[in-house]
């Protein structure tokens, strides 16, 4: 189509349910997600693209796009740059076809919008719940879900330092029991780390779930040399709002830590020494070591999310260390927070790992000491 040729007459009109994400600065360029509500595809789009389809509202032709986005550059775009934009938009599908029949144009009456758009379901309890927590809309649902896993883990974490003492003692008792329960204890404890990596992602599924109509996929995935669960959130930074991005990546954390709860009552109630204070000790262990292993600025961690999530920039791990380099130099145009992230990335990510080793080898020390006495 030769959108030029329509200059004169043709506005220009978004098809039913486009989405535009925020830009997002992906170490060379200002990119952002573009998708249609319900569909599973998304496009990357370039500022230029952003600004035409923020332009697009049905009523103006294609000079008046032009001077909007003309307008928010500073700089002259011409007619034909914007004409060739929209051209591309309509092969994609995100605008509506001029030369399309007038019923491929209409709407089809399904809802379209993001942010509530919920498929019917069956009469049934279960349906009847789902279909409540819907109606209190997404971002009540988001707080309620954040919010409890929050308070779980805050009371988790809290349980945890004042039981500090008798985790310490189980820790230094692992080495003094019988082999056979050492064994039995590391096995569970591994099954029980799977579970909550489990749980970890579920949350992680359903704060995304909750603003928006996407549907996240849980699936194992490589990461580096590993496989692992992992939550696949197709459409994640169509989310405009940073504190729901945040939300969606901090809850898989939390919900980690929550879980601590459950060897932490195994270990108030258990005999020094036995099979279960040795679980207990194992798995509290290793989920602190996981959770906080989680949480450092590091490759494929979702403290890596939080910080790409919070400064709008993607691909964070290699910017900060071609920052470090000084292979790369933040655009003054970029927001502060998104400059001071690429910059602190690394410093950040090599002050956490050497917190998480000292915090290891105090572990080792207690336990070798332990089973010394």
């Amino acid at each position: 189509m030769n959108a030029g040729a329509q200059a004169g007459a043709w506005s220009p009109a978004l098809t039913p349910g486009v989405i535009a994400g925020p830009p997002i600065w992906n170490g060379a360029s200002m990119t952002a997600e573009i998708a249609i509500a319900r569909q599973p595809r998304t496009w990357n789009a370039g500022l230029l693209e952003l600004l035409v389809i923020e332009a697009i509202d049905g009523d103006r032709s294609l000079q008046d796009i032009r001077d909007q986005v003309s307008s928010r550059t500073g700089r002259p775009v011409e007619t034909r740059v914007v004409g060739e934009v929209v051209g591309k938009l309509v092969a994609a599908g995100l605008v509506v076809n001029p030369y399309a029949p007038p019923s491929a144009k209409e709407p089809t009456g399904q809802d379209t919008r993001a942010s509530d758009g919920r498929e019917a379901t069956e009469d049934g309890l279960l349906s009847r719940i789902a279909g409540a927590v819907w109606r209190l809309g997404p971002h009540l649902q988001l707080r309620l879900i954040t919010g409890a896993i929050a308070l779980g883990a805050g009371a988790t974490a809290a349980w945890f330092v004042f039981s500090a003492g008798d985790f310490m003692t189980a820790v230094a008792g692992i080495r003094g029991g019988r082999l056979a329960d050492g064994v039995i204890a590391l096995v569970l404890t591994l099954a029980w780390q799977l579970a909550v990596i489990f749980g970890h992602e579920l949350a992680h599924g359903l704060a995304f779930a909750a603003v928006s109509d996407r549907k996240p996929v849980l699936s194992v995935a490589k990461i580096g040399r590993r496989a692992l669960p992992n939550t696949k959130l197709d459409g994640f930074w169509l989310l405009k709002s940073t504190r729901q991005r945040l939300a969606v990546v901090l809850v898989g954390p939390l919900t980690s830590i929550m879980s601590c709860a459950v060897p932490l009552a195994v270990l108030a109630n258990s005999t020094h020494g036995s099979l279960a204070a040795d679980w207990a000790a194992m798995a509290i262990s290793l989920e602190v070591a996981m959770a906080f292993l989680n949480l450092v600025p590091m490759r494929y961690s979702d403290g890596t999310r939080l910080w790409e999530a919070w400064a709008a920039v993607r691909n964070l791990p290699g910017l900060g260390v071609a920052r470090v380099l000084g292979r790369v130099r933040p655009p003054e145009a970029l927001p502060v927070r998104s400059r001071l992230a690429i910059s602190a990335y690394l410093p950040a990510s090599i002050i956490g790992s050497l917190l998480l080793t000292a915090c290891l080898v105090v572990w080792l020390i207690v336990l070798v000491r332990g089973g010394a006495a």
